[in-house]
């Protein structure tokens, strides 16, 4: 996914400011960094320890993410969009 952002940011952003751009969403990216390893710390203290209920449970918000996706016309639509064509 990281890949299909940065070349969507990459292919619509005006070439003046692309630098600007991307530096900023590094910038969100790395910030993000710290709260995303203390998250689950936070959540296996919650749950009173029991990894296997977190990893079964993180496993079924994954699966209905991508079943989700996997129906939305929006998503199908930007991945085969080829903007070095464009």
């Amino acid at each position: 996914m990281n890949v299909n952002i940065i070349s969507l940011v990459q292919g619509t952003t005006p070439s003046e400011i692309r630098g600007r751009i991307l530096s900023v969403l590094s910038t969100l990216v790395l910030a993000l960094i710290p709260l995303s390893q203390g998250f689950p710390g936070i959540l296996i203290d919650a749950i009173d320890q029991q990894i296997p209920l977190l990893f079964i449970s993180i496993g079924c918000v994954f699966t209905a993410i991508v079943m989700l996706s996997s129906f939305s016309k929006d998503l199908r639509m930007y991945l085969s969009t080829d903007y070095e064509n464009a």
